[in-house]
């Protein structure tokens, strides 16, 4: 067919037809309805679909959420829907309704209810909801307002029956009468009129409008228009694809249509899903995932697989039994009718049979070893060898001769091994060894070979497996695989033996070697547990550890661990490999790809198909304190409304968990799927890759945290794109700074609250061991005084009275015997006088100063009226007032003024005497003032003893001592300091000895003051 583009003539250039294969999702998946008006595609990567009597509903590639009148929609007809701006607009015959993840919105556009309808949408960048319905023109919701236009130029019968938008805002607008209008710049322009309706617009990311009428799709691209293609149908749906591909269903045909310099390549995809279903709409999704939506038959999901047929049509219909590769990266081919393939790095295929002198074209398994020999099985003409140039027949050995061979391997020691009807024969490069069933071999028909880390060789025969080790062949593990036909045998990369039985299935060995067997490391796997087929015949693992088992009706690919198999992938006619029959032996495992041989070609996996075709990216779905579940929507504002996720997370530190939920959306190969994450600024790595989409982390110091996720498959993860999620973790209040510098404060105020009640409680016990040695001292002296007083007295009035008796006896004794008698008297008198004051003063009862007062006013009445001095004292003091003094005060006192009163007989020459107690509150002290009227200051020596005497007695007891001059004598004044304390001074108010005593320590302790005249002595 020949189409016009502009003025020339281009060609149609159909490409060759492809295959596409389908997933359908009905009613039995989930769907609320079979009737599929529109798909789209949110910005987190849920499918959004619109039915006809279902509602609407939300597929995350696993589960289908359904939302219908029950949930708010105003209707269950949905025709159009548009996820956009964090929200879901949704056409329905009762109006526009939103919804925002929350609830929905119902917005009546018209009171008119048959003008209430709108049955397409179309939201743009500024939030405007343009709509189209059973009504001319459009209305748009602009600000919580519905404006109404009009087209005047269109009959009222017109309709909207599509609407596109370029990436710089432009909406096009095609009318059910062929007109195409553009809005741009708040203006409407009309573009073109078609002679037939308009039936979709497309505009696609290089800038082309494609416009589709009931008959002709035309593209319109620099303002110039083309005729693209007709066809035979009023509802013709497009999609834009990769790579410039536009996805075109007519309802009968599938394909995609690009447009080329010169031509327009045309590419048909057979095996339409639904030949007799009408597809009403087309959608890509942001993995170039095809999806369908049908009348009649729900959705359809339209996707590649890893599998995919050999580009070589040669190939392809070629019974491939062996598939070898050179050093030189050159594969060949063994085949049963077709003979020997090679294909070249550049991926040109040949057949080389001839050019090797291979006199058969019936080839079976194939080896190529260290050497880069090619060993090639056959049943006419036994093994051959091609070395270089050279091409060798082996169908002779030990004399014995077999046209049929098979080729099983090289071991380790480069030794070749191969059998045939005659046994198994071994090759070390000189000779030959042959084994036979006299030598152990359950059979000669030994159908694999493996070879195991530990340097043992065990063959897969007929009848069971034997073990080689040391030039010795015996039976291993009889009980298990004897009368058992061992089509292939597999160490996998834990040491661990995987052996495939025909018609039996697997069995797992948790075993590296023939040692005692344990019933517990034995498991089998057959059909029942999810293989295609009990019939295995080939096994081998692959570079990431997976096995892969091919089956007389596709392949398994089985996920293990150390346990055995955790999960079993199909691969069939479904999942890209048409082949069914895999051969034995027939892979070739080449970077990420691996090459299978099979009765219908050769089929290619790779392994890094999902990276190809689709761009996988994770995305959090929920977010968990303390294993609890919260609804973040409630609280604050989330990442998305499709998400249970704050877009701000901040929260104090615990010790408890946090845990994060996350996806991958992928429709295709979701099984595949693995997750890796990594949180900066806890983590020192990634995650090792895992199916689990949660991460938890127990207890996060304060901080700022980002977490970072990626998804993929075990061979691609790690090229992954992360997608990543900042929250912060908050001091608690005992993790602040101002917290700890508290805490330091606490402590050292605890620290001196310690030392000062620690401090007291020692002052304390010092005072109470000082008052009780204070009480001792005190029993003890008024004990002495009482005894010295009663044996000292007795003996010192003896004395007085023998005196008196032997003055009467002599009394007419010469006068200086009376004199002696007289003197011994007086001294008598003397002595007892001065043994009751020293008496008086050891006893500690008087130490107290108003004791102290009263005996020298006694004292100073005997010692002054002898000489006739008249002496007066006067205690002007609270009658009752006690002020205790410190131990010993009483004898410092009392000599201080006896020293003066001597001093008035024998210097002042004074006639009067007035001695006075009382409490200076001025100065704070109590005072004993000695006043005479003699001679005055001129009597005081000041460097004589005894006036040294009186300053140093007044400092023994922290007293003052004053001389005033007076007009006729001299007044002494000795101050005693009360300390200038309340509880003192409460104690001059109660008397309370013991108060006083408690605040005596620092009370004394001053030391004395003597002025004359107001100046200190030098």
């Amino acid at each position: 067919m020949l189409l016009l583009l502009g003025s020339g003539v281009c060609p149609i250039f159909s490409a060759e037809a492809q295959s596409l294969y389908f997933k359908n999702y009905g009613l039995a998946q989930g769907l609320p309805s079979s009737s599929v008006m529109k798909v789209a595609q949110d910005s987190v990567g849920n499918i959004w679909i619109a039915t006809s009597g279902g509602g609407i509903s939300k597929f995350d590639s696993e589960t289908f959420t359904n939302y219908s009148i029950a949930d708010g929609l105003p209707n269950s007809m949905v025709y159009d829907l548009v996820p956009k701006h964090q929200k879901v607009y949704i056409a329905t015959p009762s109006g526009l309704s939103i919804y925002d993840g929350k609830k929905f919105t119902n917005i009546r556009v018209d009171e008119n209810y048959a003008l209430n309808s709108v049955s397409l949408l179309h939201v743009d960048e500024q939030a405007r909801v343009w709509m189209a319905g059973s009504y001319n023109g459009l209305k748009v919701l602009e600000k919580n307002k519905i404006i109404h236009y009009s087209f005047p130029l269109e009959p009222e019968e017109a309709r909207v029956q599509s609407f596109a938008s370029s990436a710089a805002g432009a909406l096009y607008i095609g009318f059910d009468t062929g007109s195409l209008y553009v809005h741009s710049n708040g203006r409407f322009k009309k573009l073109k009129q078609f002679d037939k309706a308009l039936s979709s617009l497309l505009y696609t990311s290089d800038s082309s409008l494609w416009v589709s009428t009931s008959r002709e799709l035309y593209l319109l691209k620099q303002n110039n228009w083309r005729l693209i293609d007709t066809h035979n149908t009023y509802m013709l749906v497009m999609a834009e694809g990769k790579d410039h591909h536009v996805w075109v269903n007519d309802g009968r045909q599938l394909y995609t249509i690009r447009v080329l310099p010169d031509t327009i390549e045309k590419t048909e995809y057979k095996d339409q899903p639904v030949p007799d279903a009408d597809i009403v709409g087309l959608f890509i999704d942001k993995d170039q995932n095809l999806w369908l939506n049908s009348y009649l038959n729900g959705l359809y999901l339209g996707y590649s697989t890893p599998f995919r047929p050999h580009q070589n049509q040669e190939l392809m219909r070629s019974f491939v039994f062996g598939i070898q590769q050179d050093s030189r990266d050159n594969i060949f081919y063994s085949t049963l009718t077709d003979g020997l393939l090679l294909e070249n790095p550049d991926g040109k295929i040949e057949n080389v049979t001839a050019r090797y002198n291979i006199p058969t074209n019936t080839l079976l398994s194939s080896l190529i070893d260290r050497q880069d020999r090619l060993w090639i099985s056959t049943n006419t003409h036994g093994i051959i060898c091609m070395d270089g140039g050279k091409t060798t027949i082996i169908t002779t050995i030990g004399g014995k001769t077999s046209k049929y061979g098979r080729i099983l391997g090289q071991d380790s020691s480069g030794n070749i091994w191969h059998y045939n009807t005659h046994g198994l024969h071994r090759w070390d490069g000189t000779q030959y060894t042959t084994f036979t069933t006299e030598d152990g071999l359950y059979s000669h028909r030994v159908l694999t070979f493996c070879e195991l880390k530990s340097g043992e060789i065990l063959f897969g025969t007929a009848g069971g497996v034997n073990l080689y080790q040391e030039g010795t062949i015996t039976p291993f593990l009889p009980e298990h695989f004897e009368q058992k036909e061992i089509s292939k045998i597999v160490e996998d990369s834990w040491g661990n033996l995987w052996f495939a039985i025909m018609g039996e299935g697997l069995r797992y060995y948790a075993q590296a070697s023939g040692r005692a067997f344990s019933p517990n490391r034995m498991k089998s796997y057959s059909q029942q547990d999810g293989l295609l087929s009990d019939m295995i015949f080939t096994l081998f693992q692959d570079k990431s550890g997976n096995i892969w088992a091919g089956t007389g009706r596709g392949i398994n690919k089985l996920k293990i661990d150390r346990e055995g198999i955790q999960s079993i992938k199909s691969f069939g006619e479904p999942q890209g490999f048409a082949g069914k029959l895999t051969n034995p032996n027939t892979f070739l495992l080449r970077d990420h790809e691996i090459y299978f041989g099979s009765g219908l070609g050769v089929y290619v996996y790779d392994s890094l198909h999902i990276a190809k075709s689709s761009k996988v990216q994770p995305y959090l779905t929920d977010v968990s304190i303390d294993n609890q579940h919260r609804k973040w929507a409630a609280q604050t504002s989330t990442l998305s409304p499709w998400t249970n996720v704050p877009a701000t997370l901040s929260f104090e530190s615990g010790a408890y968990p946090i845990s994060f939920k996350f996806n991958a959306i992928a429709y295709n190969n979701k099984e595949e799927l693995l997750y890796t994450y990594t949180l900066t600024g806890h983590d020192q790595e990634w995650s090792v890759p895992s199916p689990s989409g949660v991460a938890t982390y127990p207890n996060l110091s304060p901080g700022l945290y980002t977490l970072r996720i990626k998804a993929g498959t075990k061979d691609n993860i790690q090229l992954a794109i992360p997608n990543s999620y900042t929250f912060r973790v908050n001091a608690a209040y005992y993790q602040t700074g101002w917290f700890a510098l508290l805490c330091l404060v606490v402590l050292i105020v605890l620290v001196y609250i310690t030392d000062r009640i620690m401090t007291r409680y020692r002052i304390r016990k010092a005072l109470a061991l000082e008052a009780f040695k204070s009480k001792e001292r005190d029993a003890i002296r008024q004990a002495l005084a009482r005894d010295f007083h009663d044996e000292i007295g007795n003996l010192i009035a003896s004395i007085s009275t023998y005196t008196n008796v032997l003055q009467l006896k002599l009394k007419d004794a010469p006068d200086d015997i009376q004199k002696s008698l007289y003197k011994i008297e007086a001294a008598s008198r003397t002595l007892y006088s001065g043994t009751k004051d020293f008496i008086w003063s050891i006893d500690r009862s008087n130490d107290e100063l108003v004791e102290i007062f009263f005996h020298l006013k006694d004292y100073g009445d005997q010692f002054f009226l002898p000489c006739g001095i008249d002496f007066m004292a006067e205690n002007l003091l609270k009658e009752g007032q006690k002020i205790p003094l410190v131990q010993g005060a009483s004898r410092h006192v009392t000599r201080i003024f006896k020293e003066m009163m001597t001093n008035v007989i024998k210097h002042a020459g004074a006639t009067e005497v007035h001695f006075t107690l009382d409490y200076d509150h001025v100065i704070k002290a109590w005072v004993l003032t000695f006043r005479d009227n003699g001679k005055g200051l001129s009597i005081m020596d000041p460097g004589g003893y005894g006036l040294k005497n009186i300053r140093k007695r007044a400092d023994m007891i922290g007293a003052e001592i004053d001389f005033i001059a007076q007009d006729k004598g001299l007044a002494f004044r000795l101050k005693i300091d009360d300390g200038d304390t309340p509880s003192l001074a409460s104690t001059q108010a109660s008397g309370s000895r013991s108060s006083m005593t408690g605040n005596n320590t620092g009370l004394w302790s001053r030391l004395s003051r003597f002025t004359l005249n107001g100046e200190r002595p030098k």
